[in-house]
């Protein structure tokens, strides 16, 4: 018998160690995708309520301009609050590693890495603890762009700097043909899932079924993952059958009018009369798909994610940060995506 309970508690306190590790620590974060960074009080007061502690800002893009430059670079019209850990994010995009010089890749990455802490120190984003690079590579760029990554991080090494990239879905599944990226960490992003230029895609932002596929060898990618999942929406705009362009933020309350918009099927209506919304204009007979991630879907594909990453610590980041998008999806929606993670 006192054998018996000496191994009761021995597995009881197994089970209590077993049962510690398995705690993870689930960080709210949010993209900052705009011109111009400033936070107003209502702003402030919905990070409050939300929990989040990160915002990932972009910093600027790098394009391809005859060379590679700055563009599109953020404006910061107040100071980010000292509780908010700000990360600089930095979008390159693929036709810059196409065309870049094999031997101008080691000076791009001393001018993006001296740019961004610039601009942090000029705007008081201090401390930086991690700055994140955005490239969808490919076979073809990706040997430019792990050499562009390998550059950035030892340059942010000296400072005690992390270096995460993002990391598209098919880079998960195809991580053999296309590679895993010399980082610290690699942020997974949930969202664009299929080509929006298509007439028969039913939702380019997020499709559960596809993006379950893609994930599937998840658990074997041998970089640590954070996760980027959405919360927006816009109006794919297609004219004769042709991709025209979109309409970002877009919503079911921009489309209700019958005198201007004809539902043809779920998702899609038809342009009755010339218009415009949303700053867009649009014809007689151009077709708009509207598409959005529904939260019930983030939210399931979220637990299957949870299930097969098992870091304890855990950035869950939405895109994007935006008044509107957090209030289509409302508060309770959004806890509930960061509360998947959880276990």
């Amino acid at each position: 018998m006192k054998r018996y309970i000496i191994l009761l508690l021995l597995l009881s306190f197994v089970f209590t160690l077993s049962s510690c590790g398995q705690r993870r620590t689930v960080e709210p974060s949010f993209y900052y995708w705009k011109s111009t960074f400033q936070l107003s009080e209502n702003q402030l007061e919905t990070l409050r309520r939300l929990g989040v502690g990160r915002l990932y800002v972009r910093f600027f893009d790098v394009v391809w301009q005859g060379r590679a430059v700055p563009e599109a670079e953020v404006r910061f019209a107040t100071k980010p609050p000292e509780n908010l850990d700000v990360v600089p994010t930095v979008f390159i995009t693929n036709s810059t590693l196409i065309n870049l010089p094999q031997d101008a890749v080691d000076d791009l990455a001393g001018k993006i890495t001296g740019k961004v802490l610039r601009m942090a120190d000029n705007n008081l984003v201090q401390p930086v603890n991690e700055i994140q690079v955005d490239c969808d590579w490919n076979r073809t760029t990706r040997e430019k762009f792990f050499q562009l990554v390998r550059g950035i991080r030892s340059r942010l090494r000296e400072r005690n700097i992390s270096l995460s990239a993002t990391i598209r879905l098919h880079q998960i599944k195809y991580k053999d043909q296309t590679g895993v990226p010399p980082a610290d960490r690699g942020m997974l992003m949930v969202y664009n899932v299929e080509p929006v230029q298509k007439r028969n895609t039913k939702n380019s932002i997020f499709n559960p079924a596809v993006v379950r596929d893609y994930i599937s060898n998840i658990d074997r990618y041998p970089l640590p993952l954070d996760v980027a999942l959405p919360i927006f929406s816009w109006g794919v705009v297609f004219q004769h059958n042709r991709f025209i362009g979109l309409i970002n933020n877009l919503g079911e309350e921009d489309l209700k009018n019958p005198k201007v918009f004809a539902k043809k099927r779920k998702g899609i209506v038809e342009v009755l009369h010339d218009t415009s919304i949303r700053g867009v204009r649009l014809y007689h007979r151009d077709t708009v798909r509207l598409e959005t991630a529904h939260p019930r879907e983030v939210i399931a594909v979220s637990k299957t994610l949870r299930r097969k990453m098992k870091y304890e610590r855990i950035y869950v980041s939405l895109y994007h940060f935006d008044d509107l998008s957090i209030r289509r999806t409302g508060y309770a929606k959004i806890r509930s995506i960061f509360a998947a993670f959880t276990f």
